[in-house]
């Protein structure tokens, strides 16, 4: 992705697919992400089912939001992991705490 600043990409009309894409740049070089929702309780996901938890329940300005931070991110040469772990695991806490079922599809 080229230098686009948050506030460029919320102009752009990019649809669904279009950010599962932008998504997925960032993150096909994992074959899968590990959250831990508790002590004792851990959560592996495939990158598909990463993006779509991400696409599904965050916000468009959310999601923009997000793809800027992982573009600075690489820009500095540093690896995206951390970053999309650490809100991976919120959104899943969040989630399981709110009593989605539809989080239970991702086990």
């Amino acid at each position: 992705m080229s230098k686009t600043s948050s506030e460029d990409l919320k102009k752009i009309p990019l649809s669904e697919n279009q950010i599962r894409g932008i998504l997925h740049s960032f993150m096909h070089s994992f074959e899968s992400i590990e959250v831990q929702t508790s002590k004792d309780r851990h959560r592996e996901l495939t990158i598909e089912q990463a993006i779509d938890l991400l696409v599904r329940n965050m916000s468009r300005k959310s999601i923009l939001d997000f793809i800027h931070q992982l573009n600075i991110i690489r820009e500095r040469r540093s690896s995206v992991l951390a970053y999309v772990k650490y809100i991976l695991t919120a959104l899943v806490v969040r989630l399981e705490q709110s009593g989605k079922r539809d989080i239970n599809r991702y086990n």
